[in-house]
Protein backbone atom coordinates (compact mmCIF):
# COMPACT_ATOMS: atom_id res chain seq x y z
CA UNK A 1 0.00 0.00 0.00
CA UNK A 2 1.11 3.37 -0.59
CA UNK A 3 1.38 5.87 1.87
CA UNK A 4 -1.59 7.58 0.10
CA UNK A 5 -3.52 4.33 0.82
CA UNK A 6 -3.38 3.23 -2.89
CA UNK A 7 -3.32 -0.70 -3.63
CA UNK A 8 -2.14 -2.07 -6.50
CA UNK A 9 -4.28 -4.67 -8.38
CA UNK A 10 -2.08 -7.11 -10.02
CA UNK A 11 -3.19 -6.40 -14.25
CA UNK A 12 -4.09 -10.50 -14.40
CA UNK A 13 -6.79 -9.58 -12.06
CA UNK A 14 -7.87 -6.31 -13.48
CA UNK A 15 -8.53 -8.31 -16.83
CA UNK A 16 -10.44 -10.98 -15.48
CA UNK A 17 -12.92 -8.57 -14.16
CA UNK A 18 -13.05 -6.01 -16.74
CA UNK A 19 -11.29 -3.19 -14.54
CA UNK A 20 -10.30 0.11 -16.49
CA UNK A 21 -8.54 3.30 -15.50
CA UNK A 22 -12.12 4.91 -13.87
CA UNK A 23 -13.94 2.68 -13.65
CA UNK A 24 -15.55 2.23 -9.70
CA UNK A 25 -15.42 -0.75 -7.90
CA UNK A 26 -17.01 -1.93 -3.97
CA UNK A 27 -14.16 -3.10 -2.03
CA UNK A 28 -15.02 -5.14 0.76
CA UNK A 29 -14.30 -7.92 3.71
CA UNK A 30 -15.63 -11.10 3.35
CA UNK A 31 -16.97 -13.11 7.09
CA UNK A 32 -13.82 -14.75 6.62
CA UNK A 33 -11.67 -11.13 6.80
CA UNK A 34 -10.58 -11.49 3.57
CA UNK A 35 -10.19 -8.09 0.91
CA UNK A 36 -13.32 -8.68 -2.14
CA UNK A 37 -13.52 -6.33 -5.16
CA UNK A 38 -16.96 -6.25 -7.00
CA UNK A 39 -17.58 -4.01 -9.45
CA UNK A 40 -21.30 -2.91 -9.35
CA UNK A 41 -21.63 -3.93 -13.64
CA UNK A 42 -21.22 -7.70 -12.23
CA UNK A 43 -23.70 -7.37 -9.75
CA UNK A 44 -25.98 -5.62 -11.81
CA UNK A 45 -25.94 -7.96 -14.88
CA UNK A 46 -26.13 -10.66 -12.98
CA UNK A 47 -29.13 -9.55 -11.15
CA UNK A 48 -27.85 -10.53 -7.66
CA UNK A 49 -29.32 -9.06 -4.89
CA UNK A 50 -26.78 -7.90 -2.09
CA UNK A 51 -26.81 -11.44 0.13
CA UNK A 52 -26.51 -13.47 -3.29
CA UNK A 53 -23.57 -11.43 -3.83
CA UNK A 54 -22.00 -11.98 -0.87
CA UNK A 55 -22.56 -15.61 -1.31
CA UNK A 56 -21.04 -15.72 -4.72
CA UNK A 57 -17.96 -13.47 -3.49
CA UNK A 58 -17.31 -15.33 -0.50
CA UNK A 59 -17.23 -18.90 -2.95
CA UNK A 60 -15.18 -17.23 -5.54
CA UNK A 61 -12.44 -16.40 -2.50
CA UNK A 62 -12.62 -19.81 -1.51
CA UNK A 63 -11.44 -21.31 -4.31
CA UNK A 64 -8.06 -19.34 -3.98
Amino acid sequence: MTSKGQVLIPKALRDQIGLRPGKPVAVGLNELGQIVVVTPEEARRRGETADERRLRIRAAVASV
